[in-house]
């Protein structure tokens, strides 16, 4: 099986970032970046733009590559972009339970409830120096 990757958005209004909470599967109730799988032959943009939309609602306006992280073992490398979103959220109930606003101090306190780790890691890599690293990940999992 060939994995393409994931695309994640880290979008930013007024000092708070947008999370999603999944309603499917084993993640049910866990908060996470707004993305997803790049699908065969789909660009990293094409990709963002369309999981962004899918999963918030909002339209991509702008798009800044900020880095990737790695998991072993998991559905390719996250691809994490700086986004600029306009629209109203409108999330899909049969994928999404909720969208909303955290601010740094509140993404802490709720380190548990991410959906992966990577997530918690790269939003506090990007909130202090504005990047996310490719950092080598737990091989134990």
């Amino acid at each position: 099986t060939q994995t393409f990757g994931v695309a994640g958005a880290i979008i930013e209004r007024d000092g708070k970032f947008l999370l999603v909470q999944e309603a499917v599967g084993k993640v049910r109730g866990k908060w996470g970046l707004p993305g997803g799988k790049v699908d065969e032959g789909e660009s990293l943009y094409a990709a963002l733009c369309r999981e962004v939309r899918e999963e918030t609602g909002l339209a991509v306006k702008e798009a800044r590559y900020v880095g990737c992280r790695s998991e072993w073992a998991s559905d390719g490398i996250k691809h994490v972009f700086a986004v600029v979103a306009e629209g109203d959220i409108v999330i899909p109930p049969d994928e999404i339970l909720d969208a909303r606003w955290f601010a740094p101090d509140e993404i802490r306190a709720m380190k548990e409830q991410f959906r992966r780790s990577w997530v918690f890691d790269a939003l506090e890599e990007y909130v202090k120096t504005g990047l996310v690293s490719n950092v080598s990940c737990d091989f134990t999992k």
